[in-house]
């Protein structure tokens, strides 16, 4: 991303891949903390969370999550797959009701913009002309 106009920007990257839910989906990705929300949805504050490893079934999340190392695996009864990313927090989002979930590498907490220091959560500011970047790998295997 590179900032093209004349003025100074907040900047942050991130991938929204959405994963078919089927019954025996399961999610591993060690994390440290989870940012609580309020009733908007919007996070507050970072609370301890121990490390995801569980079926997607048993999960109900739409959150954000810190302390990521970069890595997640993702598996069911047909595939298995490595999510690899630059980003350094996580944001899963399990509707029960739906046919798939997301998990999504994010470079910043969700609203960081709105929070009171915005690069304490991720966030950049880009001058004009200055760029930055980040990556995300899928690796795919067949069960």
């Amino acid at each position: 991303m590179t900032n093209t106009d004349h003025r100074a920007q907040p900047a942050g990257l991130g991938w929204h891949p959405y994963f078919p839910r089927r019954p025996h989906s399961h999610l591993r990705a060690p994390v440290t903390h989870r940012w609580e929300t309020d009733a908007s949805k919007l996070p507050t504050h970072a609370a301890a969370h121990d490390a995801l490893d569980d079926d997607i079934a048993r999960l109900e999340l739409d959150h954000c999550f810190d302390g990521w190392d970069g890595q997640a695996q993702i598996g069911d009864e047909r595939h298995a797959l490595t999510l690899t990313a630059s980003a350094r927090r996580l944001v899963v989002y399990t509707p029960p009701d739906k046919g798939y979930f997301c998990v999504e590498p994010v470079s910043h907490v969700n609203n960081a913009v709105q929070l009171p220091d915005p690069a304490a959560h991720g966030l950049v500011t880009l001058a004009p002309g200055a760029s930055t970047d980040a990556w995300m790998t899928l690796r795919i295997h067949t069960t």
